[in-house]
């Protein structure tokens, strides 16, 4: 769209006809059809824009819907198979239930990724500012992994910092999640060798530092950045995901001032 600016300026002068002064005024000019198409785009650019937030709110509620629908189950069969004895079951029975949960857990997992990236898309995320345990955040991501660690052999390690205070203020629950999915991912790309989740106090402040060091085959340092995009997956393909778990991570952690 062009803009012109019209000027019109005028001389006053005295009676001995010298000049005292100027006026005069300045008008903006557009031409009339150049406007119309311009408003006209504007237009339809807002109901493309309009179309697409729809759009992505409707995803959005079908996979927070389809995986709500999905998990009640998954939980239901999780559950069922920890109530199973295992001196009732012989050998084959109880390594058979061991990986049925843990492929069940697993999931259970992309489940939950699904409807995070959910809540994120539509942002619904909200975090929490409580009192928790980090001694038993790290416990339990531990606990929890540790039978994925042992099925590839690996040797599954956390370290906590002298003196570092684990009674935390804050939102325990997705501290937890980011370090669950960052030492899985650890166990999943790492063949041989091990996997540590170290914990210490950083050097200002009372933040916290968190770090996952494994011996596995590393990243090419020119995919850096692009294993924190959505559904972007690096590797090998028997070892990929959704591609949302990084992605969730970094939210989680820009979320909680990190």
């Amino acid at each position: 769209l062009k803009v012109y600016l019209d000027i019109t300026l005028e001389e006053h002068r005295n009676k001995a006809a010298e000049i005292v002064g100027q006026g005069g005024e300045a008008r903006l000019m557009v031409d009339k059809e150049e406007l119309r198409v311009a408003l006209a785009d504007v237009v339809q650019a807002e109901a493309a824009q309009d179309v697409a937030e729809t759009a992505t709110r409707a995803k959005s509620d079908f996979l927070s819907k389809m995986s709500h629908e999905i998990r009640t189950p998954i939980n239901g069969i999780v559950g069922s198979l920890d109530l199973l004895d295992p001196a009732e079951l012989t050998a084959l029975q109880a390594e058979d239930v061991n990986r049925a949960i843990l492929s069940s857990n697993r999931l259970l997992g992309i489940i939950n990724q699904i409807l995070d990236f959910a809540k994120i898309e539509a942002a619904e995320i909200e975090y929490l500012s409580q009192p928790f345990d980090l001694g038993q955040t790290v416990e339990d991501v531990i606990s929890v992994l540790a039978p994925q660690a042992q099925e590839k052999g690996l040797a599954l390690r956390s370290e906590i910092g002298d003196g570092l205070a684990l009674a935390r203020l804050g939102d325990g629950q997705k501290i937890h999640q980011v370090l669950l999915n960052l030492v899985e991912n650890g166990i999943k790309f790492t063949s041989q060798g091990s996997v540590e989740l170290r914990v210490e106090q950083a050097p200002t402040g009372g933040a916290v530092r968190f770090q996952v060091q494994d011996t596995g085959v590393g990243i090419d340092k020119g995919q850096l950045e692009a294993v924190f995009e959505s559904f972007v997956q690096l590797g090998q393909s028997n070892t990929s995901g959704t591609g949302l778990g990084l992605s969730i991570c970094q939210e989680f952690v820009q979320g909680m001032g990190g």
